[in-house]
């Protein structure tokens, strides 16, 4: 009995920890923090990287709401495949694997969109990109993918 209520209160005080760190508000920089020098012919980088950023975040949304599913999808194969093993009769195993398969690259792929254009990974490549002028792989491949389709 007395582990149960020591364990209890250390869930209770563990629940307490967590919902603070949660509500922790991180302070907004002031104007004079958030406007770096950046030389004029910088902007248009720095503008296009708001637009690509901006662009991508309008379906993360969409990815956020479909990992879920795409999720329940592989989970609902694995059902079905355990299900199939256990009957009499030769079981067909084609489908329920391509659902785990596709259920889990696909929920993968979704997670990996919505974290890749948050808010804060843009403020992170902006400091880079005043820091050192350049820019990830990944964000000059976009950059130019985004330029090449509105030329």
């Amino acid at each position: 009995m007395t582990f149960f209520r020591s364990a209890s209160w250390l869930l209770v005080l563990g629940c307490l920890a967590w919902s603070t760190a949660c509500l922790a508000q991180p302070v907004p920089p002031t104007a004079a923090e958030g406007r770096a020098a950046v030389p004029a012919a910088d902007t248009a980088t720095v503008a296009a990287l708001h637009a690509l950023f901006r662009a991508k975040r309008r379906y993360s949304d969409a990815a956020l709401i479909g990992a879920p599913v795409a999720a329940l999808v592989a989970v609902g194969s694995l059902g079905v495949l355990a299900v199939s093993q256990l009957s009499n009769n030769e079981p067909n195993n084609t489908l329920p694997v391509l659902g785990i398969v596709g259920g889990s690259v696909l929920a993968i792929g979704l997670l990996n969109h919505y974290t890749r254009y948050t808010p804060s990974r843009e403020r992170k490549m902006l400091a880079q990109y005043e820091q050192t002028h350049t820019l990830p792989k990944w964000v000059s491949r976009n950059l130019e993918r985004r330029r090449a389709r509105k030329q």
